[in-house]
């Protein structure tokens, strides 16, 4: 650790004084028209100012202040999180540049007027962790209705009770993220999102048995048990920015904004209980559909925000808050076990997909 004994290496700022300039002039008036006395006075000044007009450069001056007491005379170049940044003279003609951990440091000051916008702009373009991976995970919620599938349900013959629980656990779900980053600056960061969400519901129905079945089924069964158990899997990826604030001096909590832009897809998996009456009576010419799958896909963007606490410079745990919005899903792929067919939906029976997680 140096002392004063260095002498500092800062930039400069010129303060110009100007030295009143005095003029002696022993000149006869009586001998000189007026004209001429004023241009020999304006001369005599013009000439004047140039020769002494004079310029003095005084230093500007940073200072380290360590936690032993100690005064490190230097120009500070940069401040990050872990590090100070400086430059002393090392002799005549060259100076060596330094750097002091910030926590060996009780203080430090730096002279606004010496910190140029492109020391500012190169200390914000060097962040000491310039990488960031992220994963996320919790709780989420669809926002769109359920109301048109709980109808179609409840006309089917099934509760309005059942039809509720079987939708309700179907909206609600959890999901997992995950995020990589590189930073351009200390606030500013450009990377890619992925985001895996998953709901799942079941369900065992006594339906009765509508008019479109034949009459040697109804006169046979007046109700049919159905067993199902429907997964839902929606997966969205895109490029994604970052922006990052520090909420305290001690750069121990900070403020995340994230937003994204990219792709969804869409997995619906039904699968029903071969012993169901509901699977062998369903279909007029005995193909008996066990598993369904729709699928279909759409663009969306994300948005997140996020508060995080550093216990280590490299390392962050927080809680996080996002939304994602999707664009309706106007026609998806039905699939059984013998073909596969593209459906168009009706505007009310569009697919959302937004979510908040």
């Amino acid at each position: 650790m140096q002392n004063k004994a260095d002498e500092c290496v800062t930039d400069y700022n010129s303060v110009i004084y100007f030295t009143y300039l005095s003029f002696t002039f022993n000149l006869r008036l009586f001998s000189l028209s007026l004209p001429q006395l004023l241009i020999i006075i304006m001369k005599n000044l013009f000439i004047g100012t140039l020769l002494l007009l004079s310029v003095t450069i005084v230093k500007g001056q940073d200072k380290i202040i360590t936690i032993q007491h100690d005064t490190i005379d230097c120009r500070i170049l940069s401040v990050t999180l872990t590090r100070i940044h400086y430059e002393q003279k090392a002799g005549k003609d060259y100076v060596v540049g330094k750097s002091i951990a910030t926590d060996e440091v009780l203080e430090y000051y730096r002279i606004p007027s010496v910190m140029y916008y492109s020391e500012i702009k190169k200390t914000a373009d060097k962040p000491d962790h310039p990488w960031i991976i992220g994963v996320q995970g919790g709780f989420s919620s669809l926002l769109a209705s359920t109301a048109n599938n709980e109808k179609n349900m409840i006309d089917r013959g099934i509760s309005k009770e059942k039809a509720e629980d079987y939708c309700g656990n179907f909206k609600h779900g959890f999901h997992l993220n995950g995020e990589v980053y590189y930073k351009q600056t200390n606030v500013f960061g450009l990377g890619v999102k992925y985001s895996y969400f998953s709901s799942s519901t079941k369900g065992d129905f006594a339906i009765p048995l509508a008019s479109y079945y034949s009459d040697s089924y109804r006169s046979s069964y007046s109700y049919v048990t159905l067993g199902i158990e429907e997964k839902r899997i929606i997966n969205y990826a895109g490029p994604s920015v970052i922006f990052q604030q520090w909420l305290d001096e001690k750069h121990k909590f900070q403020l995340s904004e994230m937003l994204s832009i990219g792709y969804m897809s869409y997995r619906d998996e039904a699968r029903k209980d071969p012993t169901s009456t509901y699977v062998w009576i369903s279909d007029y010419y005995g193909k008996f559909t066990y598993n369904e799958l729709i699928e279909g896909s759409t663009w969306g963007g994300t948005v997140g925000l996020s508060v995080e606490y550093y216990p280590k410079s490299w390392l962050s745990v927080g809680l996080n808050a996002g939304l994602i919005y999707a664009l309706p899903i106007e026609e998806m792929d039905y699939s059984t076990q013998y073909d596969t067919q593209t459906i168009e939906l009706g505007k009310q029976e569009y697919l959302k997909l937004s979510r908040l997680d």
